[in-house]
């Protein structure tokens, strides 16, 4: 799900790399009205097994931020707990607990079904994802990629800053 580049290649924030974080990254700085592309390298989002679960804080804030379904809120939910067992570096036994409003606190979801999720959304909020593209140097003024495009913005630091 790519969105076509603007014409001037104009953006406040250029994110470097298309994954979860990345696309993440850009759907929300795309609904508070940020002007952002996502330069990822892939032509498409890649299946190749990844990380399949979340874990309680993820959950949790995906589900507070609308990225997750979640369970409606009762007067029971909000009294109790609920209780998932898991392992971790190959430690059996272990369990996580959280707010049994919050859903449960381990999620299994491939990461490459979050990447496109995440995608949609920020495409979906005006973000301009551009697949197929390298990024082979960044500067103050702009990103260069390697074939020869740029895109253009502030430095980190905010334009008309030192160095500018």
């Amino acid at each position: 799900m790519t969105s076509a580049p603007s014409p001037s290649l104009s953006y406040e924030v250029a994110v470097v790399g298309g994954g979860p974080v990345g696309m993440l990254l850009a759907a929300e700085l795309a609904h508070h009205g940020i002007a952002v592309a996502v330069i990822e390298r892939n032509t498409r989002t890649l299946d190749v097994p990844k990380a399949g679960t979340l874990h309680a804080r993820t959950a949790q804030s995906l589900r507070r931020r609308g990225y997750l379904e979640g369970p409606e809120p009762t007067t029971a939910l909000l009294e109790s707990e609920q209780a998932d067992a898991f392992h971790f570096a190959g430690l059996p036994g272990l369990t996580i607990t959280g707010p049994a409003v919050e859903g449960e606190p381990i999620v299994g979801r491939a990461q490459g079904d979050l990447e496109r999720l995440f995608e949609r959304v920020a495409v979906e909020r005006g973000a301009t994802v551009l697949r197929g593209h390298r990024v082979t140097a960044l500067r103050g003024d702009g990103v260069n990629g390697a074939d020869g495009s740029g895109a253009h913005g502030g430095r980190a630091d905010g334009p008309g800053s030192a160095g500018s």
